[in-house]
C-alpha cells in the first residue's frame, strides 16, 4: 500500500512539470516575437522530455494497474480465506453447541448420579440402623435364651410358686425354733427363734400378726409389730431407739391377748440384699392353752435364686401374695 501511495505521488509530480513546460511555451508563443534557434532546441528538448516522461508516466499507470489487479487478487484470496475463517467459526460455533449440548447432558447425568448417590447413602444408612437394631435385637433374644437356659436348670432344682409367680427353693436351716418357747407366767426370756442365711450383707424384715417382738422379763421393756434386723453370731434383738440395728440373729415373741386367748399367731421374715428380695419365712405360734406356754414351728422357709447372674425381680407384694397363702393353707376354719 506504500509503495502506490508514492506511484501516484511520483505520477503527480511528473504531470505538474509537464504542465509548468507547456505553459513556457505557450507564453513563449504569446509574445509574438520568433523564437530563436536556442529556444527552438529548448523547446524540442523539453517536447522530447515531455514525450518520455509521457512514456514513463505511461508506464507506471501500466505497473499500477497491474499492482491494482494484484491487490484485487489478494483482496479476492483474502475475502475467500475470511469467508473461510467464517465457514470455520460457524462450525466451530456449531460444535461448541454440541459441546454444550454434550455438557448440559452430562450435568444432568452427573446431577442424576449425585441424587441416586444421595439416595443410596440414605439406604445404606437405613441399612445400618436396622442392622444396628437387629445386633441389639439379637443381644437381647440371646440374653433371653440364656436367661432362659438358666431359668430352664433353676426350673429343674426350685419350685415355681404360682401365687407370687417366681421360682424359689426350699431350705430346712434358715429358721431354728426348736428351743423356743413362751410362758407369761416366766421370768424369763427364754430361747428366742433364730434365724440364718448363707449369705453377707443381708437383712431380715420380720412382722409379726397379733402379738409383738419384745425384751425383758414379762416382756415389759418395749414390744414392736415389726424390726428389722441385721445377722450378727451370737446376737440377738434388744431394742433401743432406733429399730435398725446390728444385733441379731433371733428374737422374741409375746401374744398381746389376756391370757393367751389367740390360740395361733404368724411371723413372716423378708430376707432383702442390695434392695433385692433373696428369701422368705413363715411361722407359726402355736398357743398351747390359757396360762400356759407357746411353742412355734416354721411353716415354710425358701430362698429365691438367681437366674444365671442376674436377682429375680420380686417384689414385696408378690412375697405377701405367696406369705398369705400358707397362712391362710394354716388357719382353721372357725365352726359357725
Amino acid at each position: 500500500m506504500k509503495k502506490i501511495t508514492s506511484l501516484f505521488y511520483t505520477l503527480f509530480i511528473i504531470l505538474l512539470l509537464s504542465a509548468c513546460a507547456d505553459v513556457a511555451a505557450q507564453t513563449i508563443s504569446s509574445d509574438g516575437t520568433e523564437p530563436n534557434e536556442q529556444q527552438i532546441n529548448s523547446n524540442a528538448t523539453s517536447s522530447s522530455e515531455s514525450n518520455s516522461l509521457v512514456n514513463e508516466l505511461e508506464s507506471l499507470i501500466g505497473l499500477l494497474r497491474n499492482q491494482v489487479t494484484e491487490l484485487k487478487n489478494q483482496n479476492n484470496t483474502l475475502d475467500s480465506q475470511i469467508q473461510s475463517l467464517n465457514n470455520k467459526i460457524d462450525e466451530l460455533k456449531e460444535e461448541n453447541m454440541s459441546v454444550e449440548d454434550d455438557i448440559s447432558s452430562l450435568n444432568s447425568e452427573i446431577a442424576g448420579f449425585t441424587n441416586k448417590n444421595t439416595e443410596l447413602i440414605v439406604e445404606i444408612s437405613n441399612l445400618e440402623e436396622e442392622i444396628t437394631e437387629l445386633e441389639n435385637k439379637s443381644i437381647e433374644l440371646n440374653d433371653k435364651i440364656e436367661y432362659l437356659e438358666d431359668e430352664i436348670v433353676v426350673g429343674t432344682t426350685s419350685n415355681y410358686n404360682k401365687s407370687g409367680k417366681f421360682y424359689e427353693r426350699l431350705v430346712t436351716n434358715m429358721v431354728d425354733c426348736s428351743q423356743f418357747h413362751h410362758s407369761p407366767s416366766s421370768n424369763s426370756l427364754g430361747v428366742p427363734i433364730l434365724i440364718d442365711f448363707p449369705e453377707d450383707d443381708v437383712c431380715f424384715i420380720c412382722e409379726v400378726e397379733d402379738g409383738v417382738f419384745y425384751a425383758g422379763a414379762h416382756w415389759q421393756i418395749q414390744r414392736e409389730k415389726k424390726i428389722i434386723l441385721y445377722p450378727e453370731p451370737n446376737n440377738y434383738w434388744y431394742p433401743d431407739d432406733d429399730l435398725e440395728h446390728h444385733a441379731d440373729t433371733g428374737f422374741w415373741w409375746a401374744s398381746t391377748s389376756s391370757n393367751n386367748q389367740k390360740q395361733q399367731d404368724f411371723i413372716q421374715v423378708i430376707i432383702t440384699k442390695e434392695d433385692h428380695i433373696i428369701g422368705y419365712a413363715v411361722i407359726k405360734i402355736q398357743i398351747l392353752g390359757p396360762a400356759t406356754y407357746a411353742e412355734a414351728i416354721t411353716l415354710k422357709s425358701v430362698v429365691i435364686p438367681r437366674i444365671g447372674d442376674e436377682y429375680q425381680n420380686v417384689t414385696t407384694e408378690q412375697v405377701e401374695l405367696a406369705i398369705n397363702e400358707i397362712k391362710l393353707l394354716n388357719t382353721p376354719v372357725e365352726e359357725e
